[in-house]
């Protein structure tokens, strides 16, 4: 059975396939499983290439560095 046979039933893929990097956190593991924490969303901001600039901008000033 490959990864996605594996995600799909719930369970881990194969050892050595997607080394946890995390405790339930897998190389595999969905977007979602990586910006939440307790099934809450662990994030302020999601930062995008295409305006970098202006989110760099909004991250500096919320964190009330220089350059915000």
């Amino acid at each position: 059975m490959g990864a996605a046979g594996a995600r799909a039933g719930g369970g881990l893929p194969p050892a050595g396939l997607g080394a946890e990097v995390s405790a339930g956190i897998h190389r595999f593991s969905p977007q979602i499983d990586w910006l939440t924490v307790d099934r809450r969303l662990g994030i302020d901001h999601v930062a995008r290439l295409e305006t970098i600039d202006a989110d760099m901008r909004h991250i500096l000033r919320h964190l009330g560095l220089p350059g915000g």
